[in-house]
C-alpha cells in the first residue's frame, strides 16, 4: 500500500490573508457606537456611577460556595446568570473548608473537569478534551499554584478561543488571585495529619496613606507544604512567596505588581505498569470494566522508584495597569513574564517484556553499591499474575528544561446606550513569546572508548527484593545532573499575536443577552535541535523548522429570560490549537529508513519527492453547538445550569498506518482525526435556609472517535472522558446556641470508568472519593481563632494511583488559624 499523500494538509504561511473584512469585523462595532450614542445616552453613561473597575470581581455577589459573577467569560465583571454559556466557580470559601491547596484539588469540586496525567504542565479534561493548560488572570501559566494565593477558580465551558487563543475545545480554567483588602488583615495557619502532612501559611495585607490622597495596599501570601506518602507515590515538598503590591496615585488610575516565587520538589506520578504490549487482554476490545493494567501489583504501585525526583522553580511577575477613560472607557493593560525551569531523574518506560525478549547482562560497573541488583538475564518469561513472573527493563531519564513565557494584553472595553439597547464592547490585543530548552542527559560511562550502560535494569516486580534492589542502587549512585553527558540539545518557540472583539448588547430590559465576537492569531514558531555526540560531547549540525499558521474564531451566543426566574441560550463557538508541527526533514539517514521500510515489506516505493518532507500541519480546530437553560428560583435558594452540547475537534494529528512508512520510525503524520463529544451537562446550588448550601453537578458525556488512520481506535471513546462524572459538596454552618461558630461540610466526587489519555489500550476504573470538614471559630480576646480538621477519602485506606487519577487513601488533617487583626 503507498502512503496517503492527499490526506497530509497543506496550508499557506504568513498571515497575508487577514483580509479588509476581518478588520471591519472587528473594530466597526466601535466606530458604530461611538457615532450614534445619542446625548440621551450620553447622560445616562454620565449619570452612572461605577466604583469598580469592570476588570475586577470581588466577592461581593457571591453566596458562600456559590458565585454570582465571573471575568473569565468576557474579560469584564458579568452576572454569570446573562451570559449564554455555562461557568463553574469554585470560591475562595469552598477552597479553604476542604483543604483543597492544590489547584488539582479544587478541580475534584468541579462538574465535567478530570485531571490528566502530565509531568509538564498542569493538564485537565473538560467535557471529554485535554485543556493543555490553565490560565492565571486571563495569561495561559505553566505550573499549578499553591491555593494559599487564589481568590477563585473558574471554568468556563465550550471553546473559549474568542478570549484566550489557544485552547482545547472543551473549555478553559481560569483562576483569579487574592488582591489586597481595604482593611488590614493577617491570618496565620498551622496544620498536620497523617502521612507526613506539614503545612504553615502567613497571609497580611492592607492599605498604607502616602500622603497627599495616594495610597499603596499590599498582600502578602507566603506558605510551606510537605507530604510525605511514601515509597512509590507522590510525595512534595514546596514553599511559595507571593506578594501583590497595588499603587493607586489618582482615583481613575490603579497600578499593580504581583509576583510569585514557588519551588516544588517531588516524586512524580506515572501510574501503574502496562501488561505486555502482546498480551491478548491489553490488545483486546473488551468492555472497561476489564482492567488492562497489571491490577495484581496492587493499586498503590508506582512505575516511579522512590529514588525518581522531579524539582520545579516556578517564577511569575505581573504589572497591570488600569485606567478609567471617563464614565464609559476603561482600559486595562497587563504584561507578564513566567519562568519555570525544570530538572528530573525518573524512570522510563511502563511495560513488562513481551515473552521471550531477549534480555542482556547489562555492564555494571565494578564498585557496586550495596543492594546492587542481579540483573536478570536470558529470555524473558509469560506474564502470569498467578505464578507472579514477569520481568520489565526500564531505563532512567535525565533530563532539563527550561520554559518561559511572555505576554502582553491590552483590552479597551466601553459602555454605551442607543436607544434602549445597552452594549459593553470590549476590543483587545495580545502579544505571547514562549520558548522551552530542552537539555537531555545520559546516564552512562565510557570505557576504551565504548559506552558502559549504568541507567538501565531489567527486574522483576513481582519480586520485592529485585525491585528494592534497584531503587537502592539507582538511590545510591545518582550523579548530579551537572555531571551527567548531554545527548541532546532542543529548542521550541512560539510567537503569537493577536487581535480580538466582543460585543455584548442587552435588550428588552435586560431581558435578553446578544455575544458576538471574533479573533484573529497569527502565529511563527519552529523548532531547533543540535545533535551531540555522546562519548566525546561535540556539537553536530543544527536541525531547524520553522514556519506560520493563521486562523479567525468566530463567537456568537444569545440569551433570553423566559420567564423571571428562567433563562434560555444558544451560543455556537470554535477552539483553535495552532500547533507548529512538521513532517520530518529530509536527510540520507531518514531516507534510507524509508528506503528499507519499503523494500523489506515487498511494496513498491513511491517516489521520494513526492512525500512532504518538512511540512507545516494545519491547526486543529474545534467546533461546538451549545444550548441550555439557567434558572433561580425561590428567591434565589435553588439555581442551576443545564446545558446540551455537541463538539467537534478536527484537524486531529495522529500516526500513519496501513503503510510501511508507519513502520519505517520517522514520524509521518497525519490530520485526518476527528473526535466528538456530545452531552448533558449540569450543575445545581440549593440553600434551604440560610446556613445550609448544597452545590453540585453531574456529566453525561458521549464521546466517539469519528476518524483515525488507526482504524481500530474508530469508534472508541476519547481517552479520559467517562461517560458519567459529578460531585456533590455540601456545608452547614451553626449561627446560634452552644455551637455557635461551628461548621460542617462533606464532598463526594465520582469519575466513571474510562480509557486513559496516553493513547495506550487500557482502562482506568471508576474512582469514587469521600471528604469530609469540621470547623468551630471562637474568640479569645479579640482575636478570632479557626480550629479545623480534615478527612481526606473518608471510606477507602488504599493509596490509588493509575494514570489519570491521584487519590491518596484516608488522611487526617488539623489545621488552627489564628485571625491576627
Amino acid at each position: 500500500m503507498s502512503y496517503p499523500i492527499e490526506s497530509l494538509r497543506r496550508i499557506p504561511t504568513g498571515t497575508s490573508c487577514l483580509s479588509l473584512s476581518l478588520l471591519v469585523s472587528l473594530f466597526a462595532p466601535l466606530a458604530l457606537l461611538a457615532q450614534t450614542a445619542s446625548p440621551a445616552a450620553e447622560r445616562k453613561a454620565e449619570s452612572k456611577v461605577v466604583s469598580l473597575s469592570p476588570f475586577e470581581v470581588t466577592a461581593e455577589n457571591d453566596n458562600g460556595y456559590v458565585a454570582g459573577n465571573t471575568l473569565g467569560a468576557t474579560r469584564v465583571n458579568s452576572l454569570i446568570r446573562d451570559l449564554p454559556l455555562q461557568i463553574n466557580v469554585v470560591t475562595e470559601d469552598m477552597i479553604s473548608d476542604f483543604g483543597a491547596y492544590d489547584l488539582d484539588q479544587v478541580i475534584d469540586h468541579l462538574p465535567g473537569v478530570n485531571r490528566e496525567f502530565n509531568e509538564f504542565s498542569p493538564t485537565y479534561s473538560i467535557r471529554g478534551f485535554s485543556s493543555a493548560a490553565a490560565m492565571r488572570n486571563g495569561v495561559r501559566t505553566l505550573f499549578a499554584p499553591d491555593t494559599n494565593s487564589i481568590a477563585r477558580v473558574e471554568v468556563i465551558k465550550g471553546p473559549a478561543a474568542l478570549l484566550y487563543g489557544t485552547s482545547g475545545p472543551g473549555g478553559v480554567i481560569n483562576y483569579i488571585t487574592r488582591q489586597p483588602s481595604s482593611q488590614t488583615q493577617a491570618k496565620l495557619s498551622t496544620g498536620f495529619g497523617t502521612n507526613g502532612y506539614l503545612r504553615s501559611s502567613l497571609s497580611v495585607g492592607g492599605p498604607t496613606p502616602l500622603g497627599d490622597g495616594k495610597k499603596l495596599s499590599y498582600l502578602v501570601d507566603a506558605v510551606w507544604y510537605e507530604q510525605d506518602h511514601g515509597e512509590r507515590q507522590q510525595s512534595l515538598r514546596r514553599y511559595s512567596l507571593a506578594p501583590v503590591l497595588r499603587w493607586t496615585p489618582f482615583e481613575d488610575t490603579s497600578i499593580t505588581l504581583r509576583a510569585t516565587k514557588q519551588h516544588d520538589d517531588y516524586i512524580s506520578n506515572g501510574g501503574l505498569l502496562l501488561l505486555p504490549s502482546k498480551s491478548e487482554i491489553r490488545t483486546s476490545t473488551s468492555t472497561p470494566r476489564l482492567p488492562h493494567w497489571a491490577v495484581e501489583l496492587g493499586r498503590d504501585y508506582n512505575i516511579h522508584s522512590p529514588s525518581s525526583w522531579v524539582d520545579v522553580d516556578a517564577n511569575i511577575l505581573e504589572v497591570e495597569i488600569k485606567q478609567r477613560l471617563g464614565q464609559s472607557f476603561d482600559l486595562r493593560a497587563n504584561l507578564s513574564s513566567h519562568r519555570r525551569p525544570r530538572s528530573s531523574i525518573r524512570e522510563g518506560g511502563s511495560n513488562f517484556l513481551d515473552t521471550g525478549v531477549n534480555v542482556a547482562v547489562p555492564n555494571l560497573p565494578e564498585n557496586l553499591a550495596p543492594g546492587s541488583p542481579d540483573s536478570l538475564s536470558g529470555r524473558a518469561p509469560a506474564y502470569d499474575p498467578i505464578a507472579r513472573t514477569g520481568w520489565r527493563t526500564i531505563s532512567i531519564i535525565p533530563d532539563d528544561r527550561v520554559e518561559r513565557r511572555r505576554n502582553l494584553q491590552v483590552d479597551l472595553v466601553g459602555r454605551l446606550s442607543t436607544g434602549s439597547l445597552d452594549h459593553t464592547l470590549l476590543v483587545g490585543v495580545e502579544r505571547n513569546l514562549e520558548n522551552r530548552s530542552t537539555q537531555g542527559h545520559s546516564w552512562f560511562k565510557v570505557v576504551n572508548n565504548r559506552i558502559v550502560g549504568l541507567g538501565t535494569f531489567t527486574y522483576a516486580p513481582f519480586d520485592p527484593a529485585s525491585a528494592a534492589g534497584k531503587d537502592l542502587w539507582v538511590e545510591l549512585n545518582q550523579p548530579a545532573l551537572a555531571d551527567l553527558p548531554i545527548s541532546s540539545l532542543g529548542n521550541t518557540f512560539t510567537n503569537n499575536s493577536s487581535i480580538y472583539s466582543s460585543l455584548t448588547t442587552k435588550f428588552m430590559q435586560e431581558r435578553g443577552l446578544v455575544l458576538i465576537g471574533g479573533r484573529y492569531d497569527a502565529v511563527k514558531g519552529g523548532t531547533s535541535s543540535l545533535p551531540v555526540d555522546r562519548i566525546t560531547g561535540a556539537l553536530g549540525t543544527a536541525v531547524e523548522n520553522q514556519g506560520n499558521v493563521s486562523r479567525f474564531t468566530p463567537q456568537a451566543g444569545i440569551s433570553f429570560r423566559i420567564a423571571e426566574p428562567i433563562t434560555g441560550y444558544v451560543m455556537v463557538s470554535e477552539s483553535v490549537n495552532p500547533r507548529i508541527a512538521f513532517q520530518p526533514l529530509r536527510t540520507l539517514t531518514v531516507e534510507e529508513r524509508v528506503i528499507n521500510a519499503y523494500t523489506n515489506a515487498g511494496v513498491t516505493m513511491p517516489d521520494l519527492d513526492t512525500l512532504p518532507w518538512g511540512e507545516l500541519l494545519a491547526p486543529e480546530y474545534g467546533t461546538s453547538l451549545e444550548f441550555g437553560f439557567k434558572w433561580e428560583l425561590f428567591e434565589r435558594r435553588l439555581q442551576g445550569t443545564v446545558a446540551v452540547f455537541d463538539i467537534e475537534r478536527r484537524n486531529v494529528r495522529t500516526n500513519v498506518e496501513g503503510s510501511p512508512l508507519a513502520d519505517a520510525g520517522v514520524n509521518f503524520r497525519d490530520i485526518m482525526g476527528q473526535t466528538r463529544a456530545h452531552g448533558i451537562d449540569l450543575d445545581v446550588a440549593f440553600s434551604p435556609t440560610r446556613n445550609l448550601q448544597i452545590v453540585g453537578g453531574m456529566l453525561f458525556n458521549e464521546t466517539e472517535v469519528l476518524f483515525s488512520n488507526a482504524k481500530d481506535d474508530i469508534g472508541k471513546r476519547i481517552g479520559n472522558a467517562p461517560k458519567w462524572s459529578g460531585n456533590l459538596t455540601s456545608r452547614y454552618s451553626v449561627s446560634s446556641g452552644a455551637l455557635k461558630g461551628a461548621a460542617f461540610g462533606a464532598s463526594f466526587n465520582y469519575v466513571g470508568a474510562r480509557r486513559e489519555s496516553d493513547g495506550n489500550a487500557r482502562w482506568a476504573e471508576l474512582w469514587q472519593r469521600y471528604d469530609v470538614f469540621a470547623s468551630y471559630q471562637r474568640k479569645f480576646g479579640d482575636y478570632p481563632v479557626t480550629f479545623a480538621v480534615n478527612v481526606k477519602n473518608l471510606f477507602d485506606s488504599t493509596f490509588r494511583v493509575d494514570r489519570d487519577t491521584f487519590a491518596a487513601g484516608r488522611e487526617f488533617r488539623f489545621t488552627t488559624t489564628f485571625h491576627l487583626k
